[in-house]
């Protein structure tokens, strides 16, 4: 989204077919009027709706964050690479070479990135992406020194049928 808002063209696609459009929608604006648009008028289009505050906070925040046994980041790590050395672009990007990987990496890390239709816990990693913006289910992570818990939204269903056929699946 901070790069959209900045005016680059191809981060405006991937930002709107990764969940782009949804957070669009959440602020009264039309994915489709919003493609429609010069990608300088979009970048405005996203300052206006977001707001500056909101943009200069999240271009704020740090990239990765560990406290204890955990350590934070949005897709996940370099096995083999010491947390205090990871790059920008894996902490943002990275997938199956972290995701297939069982090395241990000094903490347990907490991603999202690579979503999965529950939460998924391993030794080295959880992942709390559960595809929000497609599934309509948004989870979470609660850590207090050994202890773990998750939550997660309920599901939504998008039509009748499909609540239909979930309560036939129940039956």
């Amino acid at each position: 989204m901070l790069a959209s808002a900045n005016g680059h063209p191809a981060a405006q696609k991937l930002w709107l077919a990764n969940g782009g459009d949804a957070t669009l929608h959440s602020y009264g604006i039309d994915s489709g009027e919003f493609m429609g648009l010069a990608s300088s008028e979009r970048a405005t289009v996203i300052k206006m709706a977001v707001g500056e505050e909101m943009l200069d906070w999240l271009e704020a925040l740090p990239l990765a964050y560990r406290s204890g046994d955990y350590f934070f980041c949005h897709a996940g790590v370099r096995p083999g690479s010491p947390l205090n050395k990871q790059r920008r672009e894996d902490l943002l990007w990275i997938r199956e070479e972290f995701t297939t990987s069982e090395r241990r990496h000094g903490a347990v890390i907490v991603h999202g990135h690579s979503e999965a239709d529950e939460v998924e816990v391993t030794a080295s990693r959880i992942n709390v992406d559960t595809g929000a913006y497609r599934s309509g289910k948004l989870s979470a992570v609660g850590l207090q020194g050994s202890l773990r818990w998750f939550v997660s939204t309920a599901v939504r269903y998008r039509t009748e049928s499909d609540l239909a056929q979930a309560k036939g699946a129940c039956a």
